[in-house]
């Protein structure tokens, strides 16, 4: 009958609304709660989360209705159970990703010691489960609350170890996680001193373009701090000098939005960027250069970086560049 239901709520949203609304999701925790640790009873939990995942997968009526049954208290209680196998909390972790889209399925984690539950889950899991639950802390970081909560279970360590040793997925969602964690003040300084900041650059120069974009925005959020960011400038222009054209053209984008910060000034200065960025303006890649060009055109607005600018040739390279064919790097 299970494996019925699962295949039903595979064939459309249209058939997973109706199976909700016709009481399966009693019948379904009544199956987990009545379990025993049977081989026999264990493949049943374990059938019955996975029809649960794909009820409430996509589904948000049914991710409801889950949530007023009490589904988050019990799947918690499996995630907190020392009799529970890895691979039933591997499946409470994914139902629980997907009941944080919903603000009362935070609420019931945060006020029922879920995060602390899916951290140590995290632990020891599989890499699959530690990047279901990276995702998970990745919605709940939404609140600050939450956030705070994340970090006092000790969720920092544990998204940083996926930061380094996942594959290509997990380092970006444990990456996406970690930068949304950041987002309050108090946590820049414990995310940059666990070693996130080269773990960054590595995904930057991974080649995926999502991981630029979560590394850009990461790196939006640290370089509040001054001391971060001088770091960060540093690891941007190693790349400027010897990354490949895809890291370089990254970078340079960075670096434009990190001029923005009024301690741009000194940070940009100390780091060396701006020799290194005026000799990118020779550059045959138009992406490089129109990024190149953005950052130079941000920095022309300090006093300090006008006159380092001027003193590298920026002048005459700029005057050459309104030649060039490209209406960006014109308007630059």
């Amino acid at each position: 009958t299970l494996i019925a239901i699962k295949k039903l709520a595979k064939k459309g949203e249209d058939l997973r609304v109706r199976l909700g609304r016709l009481g399966v999701f009693p019948n379904l925790l009544t199956l987990i709660v009545s379990s025993s640790t049977s081989q026999h009873d264990l493949t049943i939990q374990i059938l019955a989360l996975q029809v649960i995942r794909e009820l409430v997968l996509s589904t948000k009526v049914n991710q409801e209705m889950f949530f007023q049954v009490g589904g988050a208290q019990i799947i918690l209680e499996l995630l907190g159970s020392s009799a529970s196998s890895d691979r039933v909390k591997c499946m409470s972790i994914e139902i629980l990703c997907i009941l944080s889209s919903l603000r009362d399925g935070r609420r019931e984690i945060a006020n029922r010691s879920g995060v602390s539950f899916i951290v140590e889950a995290m632990k020891a899991g599989s890499m699959d489960a530690k990047a279901r639950g990276a995702h998970a802390l990745g919605l709940l970081s939404f609140t600050k609350r939450i956030r705070r909560m994340i970090v006092n279970a000790g969720g920092i360590p544990v998204l940083i170890d996926i930061l380094r040793d996942g594959d290509e997925m997990a380092k970006l969602v444990a990456g996406n996680s970690l930068g949304l964690i950041s987002a309050c003040v108090d946590h820049l300084w414990q995310v940059a001193q666990a070693g996130a900041i080269p773990l960054f650059i590595d995904l930057l120069e991974g080649g995926n373009p999502h991981g630029k974009d979560i590394t850009e925005d990461a790196f939006c959020i640290l370089a509040v701090s001054e001391e971060n960011a001088l770091i960060i400038m540093d690891h941007l222009v190693r790349i400027l000098q010897y990354g490949s054209l895809a890291s370089k053209a990254a970078a340079a984008d960075i670096i434009w939005d990190l001029a923005c910060y009024r301690h741009s000034v000194s940070v940009v200065v100390l780091s060396g960027a701006i020799p290194v960025l005026v000799g990118l303006l020779k550059h045959e890649n138009d992406e490089l250069r129109e990024n190149v060009l953005g950052a130079i055109a941000q920095l022309t607005k300090n006093d300090e970086d006008r006159e380092v600018l001027a003193e590298n040739g920026a002048i005459p390279m700029l005057v050459e560049l309104l030649q060039d064919p490209s209406t960006e790097i014109k308007g630059n």
